[in-house]
């Protein structure tokens, strides 16, 4: 890892200790990577091109993981839904930075050229994501588990359902979370099955 990619998560790593919403100082920064202040500004030009930088960092690190997955074709509708799910909740509880991101006004905090970055790799991803969940879906209609003629309302709930249920897990506290999550998964799985019909 060179120099700058070793500032870059240093402050990654002080924004998940800290949280998004604190404010971090450049002598905050250096100090993490062992440096003088003075050093990151041979690599960076102002604390806001550090900032957008890291955060561009560990969104494309952490968006490669997301998008090299293979779809698992071979497997059943339960089976690729319910590894699909457990995939996106165990990312996105590792990625809470990013979820802070989506959830919180902390975008506003960042650089108007972070924030438009931000703004396009989400917009990759919920692409990425309709498709990979219309193979899911496709799945779900060649085993008779889903209907082509399931009302628009319904699917609309069963996305809303899958979505609503990353952000609970994410946003619980670390040992609040009320059961263990293959059984949060099943009951997931129970509810798209009922908005199915």
């Amino acid at each position: 890892m060179n120099r700058k990619e070793e500032i870059l998560h240093a402050l990654i790593t002080i924004l998940k200790e800290k949280g998004l919403s604190s404010s971090f100082t450049m002598s905050d920064l250096a100090d993490k990577v062992n440096i003088g202040k003075s050093t990151i500004y041979e690599y960076f030009d102002t604390k806001d091109d550090v900032l957008k930088s890291a955060v561009r960092l560990f969104m494309n690190e952490n968006l490669k993981r997301l998008f090299d997955r293979e779809v698992v074709s071979d497997s059943d509708f339960e089976t690729t839904l319910k590894q699909e799910l457990k995939y996106l909740l165990l990312i996105a509880k590792e990625s809470k930075i990013i979820m802070t991101f989506i959830t919180t006004n902390v975008k506003t905090q960042l650089p108007k050229t972070a924030r438009e970055a931000m703004r396009q790799k989400m917009e990759e991803v919920k692409t990425y994501y309709e498709q990979r969940f219309e193979r899911i879906y496709n799945l779900g209609l060649k085993e008779d588990i889903l209907t082509k003629e399931m009302q628009a309302s319904n699917y609309l709930m069963i996305s809303s359902l899958l979505t609503g249920s990353i952000f609970r897990y994410v946003n619980a506290e670390k040992n609040d979370f009320p059961m263990p999550l293959d059984d949060y998964i099943d009951l997931v799985y129970q509810a798209v099955l009922k908005l199915a019909k």
